[in-house]
């Protein structure tokens, strides 16, 4: 994988797969709401598991670190200062892309439990789960935020220790 060039294309990127998986869930929601008839399964143990796993999946989304991915080496013609930035850029298309991964298929486990059990709380909950994704959507200023409290904290004095 290749560092991003400078900022615009690194937010562009970061718009652009994004919007992708959201698109994706989206479509798959309105592809089952059209295609699915009939009454609900009495037993729908897959849309309870679904809806489980979506949970977990927001509960994981939670706690992915700020910082992964930091560790972009630039080469020459680079200055520092846009070094450490452009880095940060990486770090949160990283950040960013494994949070949609895991909230994608947790609506995408969503959409399968209700096309197969007919529920439609399955298909309210991956449409839930798209909302978090859309309000996820990587901004301008919410990059930009981000990359600002790193530096932050990476300019913060550090104990003898190291810490």
């Amino acid at each position: 994988m290749q560092p991003p060039a400078n900022r615009e294309t690194a937010l562009r990127t970061m718009q652009i797969i994004a919007g992708a998986l959201i698109a994706g869930v989206a479509a798959a929601i309105i592809v089952v709401l059209l295609t699915i008839d009939g009454e609900p399964e009495p037993s729908s143990l897959l849309g309870n598991v679904a809806g489980a796993v979506s949970i977990l999946a927001l509960v994981v989304c939670a706690i992915v670190p700020a910082s992964m991915g930091a560790q972009w080496q630039f080469g020459s013609g680079v200055s520092e200062a846009e070094s450490r930035e452009l880095a940060y850029y990486a770090a949160y298309q990283t950040r960013m892309i494994i949070r949609f991964a895991l909230l994608e298929g947790a609506a995408f486990f969503n959409i399968v439990a209700a096309a197969f059990d007919r529920q439609p709380y399955s298909l309210l909950i991956a449409a839930v789960l798209a909302g978090i994704m859309l309000a996820m959507f990587p901004t301008r200023s919410r990059v930009e935020k981000f990359v600002k409290s790193q530096t932050e904290l990476e300019d913060l004095p550090r104990r003898p220790d190291g810490t």
